[in-house]
């Protein structure tokens, strides 16, 4: 009995998808197409990659509990007010992993480079603490980057390297 009433709710949740399929294909068929809507073009975020473009100043949401959405928007919240060298090309990811005992590891990775590593504690004002945390160490990280261009595009390096 109790196999029977697995399958009928399998198979009842399967038709209830291939419907729910079949209408929004209908209504894909029935509205006009119409042109998508123009990004503004900002040549200080989009740039050419080896497939074409690339697109910086993400900061993407990879976390999986309302802890870590509350880490996530603390940190987008207070990014928001930070200013940043339009010439610097970077995407932040917020990864966050599940840990026994209440304890969420929380990644904050920068140019798949992690700047930000922290067990942390489901209280608001903890996460608050690791979002600053995090906060200091991406700005950290994208000002030795700056330097390091900087650096590069430098007097010292030009010339032939002979005299």
């Amino acid at each position: 009995m109790i196999l029977f009433r697995c399958k009928l709710r399998c198979t009842v949740t399967v038709m209830l998808m291939l419907f729910a399929a079949d209408i929004s294909a209908q209504e894909a068929r029935s509205t006009p197409q119409s042109d998508p809507p123009s990004m503004p073009s900002d040549s200080s975020r989009v740039g050419d990659a080896k497939d074409g473009l690339e697109i910086s100043g993400l900061i993407l949401d990879q976390t999986r509990t309302k802890w870590g959405r509350e880490f996530h928007d603390h940190l987008y919240s207070r990014w928001q007010s930070l200013s940043v060298a339009p010439d610097l090309r970077f995407n932040i990811i917020v990864n966050e992993q599940i840990r026994p005992l209440l304890r969420i590891w929380i990644q904050v990775v920068v140019n798949d480079s992690a700047v930000f590593e922290q067990y942390v504690i489901p209280r608001s004002d903890i996460i608050e603490q690791a979002a600053e945390g995090a906060l200091a160490g991406v700005r950290q990280y994208l000002n030795r980057q700056n330097e390091d261009i900087q650096q590069l595009d430098g007097q010292d390096l030009t010339g032939d390297g002979i005299y």
